[in-house]
């Protein structure tokens, strides 16, 4: 492939502020083959997970330009589901292990075939599964249940083979992982990666360097590149080549065996033995230091471990400017092994400087030969099986993750019972009171009582941040649309709502000594559920527009409080300024109350109830008011969910 990335920047504190472009990612060519592996070396900030995304589509801001070739041979592979690179199946493993907990490891792969695999019988979605389980050496863990964070149910090597296992599901022509040995022990990385040595060979016959996996082949021959941040030497030399990014300059892409003689060549050593992976960071880094302090360049270099020797006959360089990533970046362009990548991305198209009419006849597939603009639906592949196929499968996950959450269950339950315990303890004697205490203490009290179900919704908002993320990340992959995710959120919410209200209302309502008429405490409860998913619709918008939870939870309280002030208790809306009744109108609150009041005083007490500052409606119009708020909130987080606070890369 051949790449250059381009991303946006703005400077200058005026209004007007002029834009400029940044070079995430400078002209960058290189290529691996089914069966062999490819590690891309670099600093932070040297261009790295921007390669990455550029290659599986799913870089979402700036303007890129390149092609990406795949052999012909493979393109007459048969077709499979997923992501698709130049006709080619891609999977594609984030440095994150986004996964949700509830499902087991077998369930989670399951769930991915039945997702990407919709035209397979379950008989042969179930074999992929039992295949890649051991491949993946993850057979013995395959009925324990994926935890949260808190909850350490599969080590981290477990959990990072099982992120990769659901990218095998489709039987990917090339698999892409960022960082596949980030934040694990030794033997932990050392095992990922050789499951994908493992995994890169297939049934092609041909074995790594000393890998030893146990496991009957699960996949073809596949063509692998990943990130590897300072791996150790054994797992370095079991890539097949290696590429070295700096400041979006490519230094180096050859045979791995190659790279420590090619800088040697230009006068970089290692200052003494050291893992040749060490050696080759502490270089692409060295040119920070040495800018930093140009004035002691053997001490630094001591420092780093480094030798610098500009090689004979040819102009000294300092090692402060030797070390420059774009002086490394032209000396391997001139290089031979620059001049022969050069001579393939020729022979193959990958060139941007020839125009498509110029270009070669190659065996090979253009993806994007001209700059263009990468827009936010760029990094979501369509889902490959029907709508309601999506639906019913996340709706099941869904219904199984609540269900086996008991935890939540109980605690949600026993939340709603000790509170209306205290409302029942504090308002159980009002007939002893005064007409008028008595019409006063049974509408605060309403009020209150009501003000529950809006408080008690609030805590929901951490779990949707979670499931977004995942959700995106699934999306990202094809597996199913933001309308199937969000229906099932509504789905399984609506039942749990009403079985928590049922219990607060059953213990609240008769000690309250409330009206005690079928009709009106029926109406009691239907109001009640509908405030609460009126509110859990709201919050469910706030943590659909927000990216950080911090933020999402700040900002659903406030727009909680507001709907809680503005309801008509507090300040009479005949006395609230323009702006404050736009609040008003708005709330589910404003409606709730008010039906609840009539609802309570009847014909013979309107008179209060008007006098107690909320706008008297029939009740039936206060509820079609609070369902529809409903609606307009559930909405509005569906275009919320799909369109704002999408991942940025």
């Amino acid at each position: 492939s051949s790449t250059d990335y381009e991303s946006d920047g703005a400077e200058g504190a005026s209004a007007a502020r002029a834009r400029r472009s940044v070079y995430a990612l400078r002209p960058t060519s290189g290529y691996v083959r089914a069966g062999e592996m490819l590690a891309v070396l670099g600093p932070s900030g040297s261009g790295k997970t921007t390669l990455l995304d550029l290659l599986s589509g799913r870089k979402t801001r700036g303007t890129l330009s390149g092609t990406v070739q795949t052999p012909e041979w493979e393109l007459q592979t048969e077709a499979s589901d997923g992501e698709v690179l130049g006709g080619l199946s891609l999977g594609y493993v984030q440095q994150e292990d986004l996964l949700l907990a509830g499902f087991t490891v077998r369930e989670t792969l399951v769930f991915a075939a039945r997702l990407k695999m919709p035209r397979a019988s379950e008989s042969e979605r179930l074999a992929r599964v039992e295949d890649i389980l051991a491949a993946l050496d993850l057979t013995d863990a395959g009925d324990r249940q994926i935890g949260d964070a808190g909850d350490k149910t599969l080590s981290g090597g477990e959990r990072r083979r099982l992120a990769i296992g659901i990218e095998l599901i489709t039987n990917p022509r090339v698999l892409i992982l960022d960082e596949p040995t980030s934040g694990l022990d030794a033997y932990s990385a050392a095992k990922v990666i050789d499951v994908l040595v493992h995994l890169a060979r297939g049934r092609s016959g041909r074995e790594s360097r000393g890998t030893s996996v146990a496991g009957r082949v699960a996949v073809d021959p596949c063509a692998i590149v990943c990130t590897i941040h300072q791996p150790r030497s054994s797992i370095f030399f079991k890539f097949d080549r290696v590429l070295l990014l700096s400041r979006g300059h490519e230094l180096f892409f050859g045979d791995t065996a190659h790279a420590i003689p090619y800088f040697n060549d230009l006068g970089w050593r290692p200052l003494r033995d050291e893992n040749p992976a060490d050696f080759l960071l502490d270089l692409l880094s060295a040119h920070n230091v040495l800018a930093a302090d140009g004035t002691r360049e053997a001490a630094v270099l001591e420092k780093l471990g480094l030798v610098y020797e500009p090689p004979r006959g040819e102009h000294a360089l300092t090692a402060a400017v030797a070390a420059q990533p774009h002086v490394l970046a032209a000396q391997f362009a001139q290089s031979a092994a620059g001049k022969a990548l050069s001579k393939i991305g020729r022979d193959v198209g990958f060139s941007n400087r020839v125009s498509r009419a110029q270009r070669p006849q190659a065996p090979s597939k253009h993806l994007s030969s001209r700059w263009r603009r990468v827009s936010g639906d760029a990094a979501d592949s369509s889902p490959v099986s029907s709508l309601s196929w999506q639906l019913s499968n996340v709706m099941h996950r869904e219904f199984v993750r609540t269900r086996r959450g008991t935890a939540l269950l109980l605690a949600n339950a026993a939340v709603h019972l000790v509170i209306a315990g205290f409302f029942g303890i504090l308002l159980h004697d009002l007939d002893n009171a005064s007409l008028e205490q008595n019409e006063v203490s049974k509408a605060l009290g309403i009020t209150l009582i009501i003000n529950t179900g809006a408080i008690i919704s609030f805590f929901y908002v951490p779990r949707f941040i979670k499931d977004r993320m995942v959700f995106h990340r699934e999306r990202s992959a094809g597996m199913y649309g933001t309308l199937p995710f969000y229906v099932a959120r509504i789905g399984v919410g609506i039942p749990l709502t009403i079985l928590n209200v049922a219990l607060f209302c059953a213990i609240c309502y008769p000690s309250v000594e409330l009206s005690q008429t079928w009709s009106q405490g029926g109406y009691f409860f239907v109001v009640f559920v509908a405030v609460a998913l009126a509110f859990s619709a709201l919050n469910d918008l706030v943590g659909a527009a927000c990216r950080t939870e911090e933020v999402a939870l700040a900002l659903a309280g406030m727009a909680s409080m507001v709907c809680l002030i503005c309801c008509g208790t507090m300040v009479h809306y005949a006395n609230m300024s323009w702006p404050m009744r736009l609040f008003y109108y708005s709330s589910p609150m404003t409606y709730a109350v008010s039906g609840l009041l009539v609802n309570e005083f009847q014909d013979s007490h309107m008179e209060f109830v008007k006098n107690f500052g909320v706008q008297v409606l029939s009740r039936w119009t206060n509820l079609a008011l609070v369902l529809t708020i409903f609606v307009l909130y559930r909405i509005a987080g569906y275009f919320a969910l799909r369109f704002l606070a999408r991942p940025r890369r």
